[in-house]
């Protein structure tokens, strides 16, 4: 018997999504090189070059990723768009 859709399973997520989200967000503001995005590029030996404002590309992308989480949230969790 499938699991999902179970009432545990949005608790988790939002669970593991704050834990990660609450550290890299203090490290933002207090030191950069202690973020895990700062990790990865330089594991991948990516030139790590000052951080400019958000392009269209940016906001596009958020948007898709929102609308696919909200989507995916619905339909998973609340079972609605079957």
């Amino acid at each position: 018997m499938p699991t999902w859709g179970t009432w545990y399973w949005p608790i988790w997520s939002a669970f593991t999504v704050v834990s990660i989200l609450v550290p890299e967000i203090y490290a933002l503001f207090t030191n950069v090189y202690n973020t895990q995005s700062y990790w990865v590029w330089k594991q991948l030996d990516v030139q790590i070059e000052h951080t400019t404002p958000w392009t269209a590309a940016h906001f596009l992308v958020l948007g898709v990723w929102l609308v696919t989480m909200g989507w995916l949230t619905g339909h998973y969790f609340f079972r609605l768009w079957t």
